[in-house]
């Protein structure tokens, strides 16, 4: 079974706000990813890391934590000003 995961689940896997959402986020991403069962939009994956860029989050922290995301698309991962 293919699972799509939307930003919200995306932001929670690596943003600790929420013990309870990060572990089950994490988890749920985890498992999606080693049955390779998972499919990301390309706006989802832009919208994490525009997400992560307004927390003011380090380049290499949006980068490292963007890395786990199958290949799906060409867009990239990181932002440029």
């Amino acid at each position: 079974m293919i699972t799509y995961f939307d930003t919200n689940v995306l932001i929670h896997s690596v943003i600790d706000q929420d013990r309870l959402r990060r572990h089950t986020s994490q988890k749920l991403l985890d498992l999606a990813i080693v049955k390779n069962e998972i499919i990301l939009s390309p706006l989802s994956i832009i919208e994490f890391v525009y997400v992560l860029s307004r927390l003011k989050l380090e380049d290499d922290f949006i980068r490292d934590r963007s890395q786990f995301f199958p290949v799906l698309s060409p867009i990239p991962l990181i932002r440029k000003f």
